[in-house]
């Protein structure tokens, strides 16, 4: 499976903690916090809770696009009982 998440610098997380004139442009290290936390969230839901199945193996990487939201990739392959499949149809059509 390949998963992409991309930072929202938009999240409720982001904007509960700004001051009111403050724009989120001017604090990269409060969405880099909350960008890390909800990797950390995700990774914890697919590795340890095995949201797709029990995980055989897991790449991830960040990477930035020019506007400046980072965004991570991550490719995981599952145990062989719990791939995905894929079957003919059936009824010879």
């Amino acid at each position: 499976m390949f998963i992409t998440i991309t930072c929202n610098p938009k999240w409720l997380e982001i904007q509960d903690e700004l001051q009111k004139y403050e724009k989120d442009e001017k604090r990269p290290d409060l969405i880099a916090r909350v960008f890390y936390s909800k990797i950390k969230e995700l990774s914890d839901q697919i590795i340890n809770k095995h949201i797709f199945g029990q995980v055989a193996a897991k790449i991830q990487f960040v990477e930035f696009q020019k506007g400046g939201l980072s965004h991570e990739h991550i490719l995981i392959i599952l145990d062989k009982q719990y791939k995905i499949k894929n079957q003919r149809n059936l009824t010879g059509m």
